[in-house]
């Protein structure tokens, strides 16, 4: 869980922000299905490409914390992937 401030806009006064995320495991040979009414963009991608697919801080401090606690279990490849959507 990703939890962060957001700034007043117009009559929505300042408030806290929950991003839920998961991370899944699955198989790279497995195609990525999903419902066009719920996701806009979903896709999987590695994990070391995040600097590239996105600039959002909140994705970056989750792989962060991923990487972090998943080397500390040993239990992420190498080929780790996210679900961004």
């Amino acid at each position: 869980m990703d939890v962060h401030r957001i700034p007043a806009s117009g009559i929505v006064p300042a408030h806290w922000h929950y991003d839920i995320r998961y991370l899944l495991l699955a198989s790279e040979y497995e195609p990525l299905q999903y419902c066009e009414r719920e996701a806009l963009d979903v896709r999987w991608f590695p994990l070391s490409q995040l600097p590239q697919v996105s600039t959002d801080r909140s994705l970056h401090r989750m792989a962060h914390k991923i990487v972090s606690r998943a080397t500390d279990m040993r239990c992420l490849s190498a080929k780790a992937t996210i679900v961004d959507s």
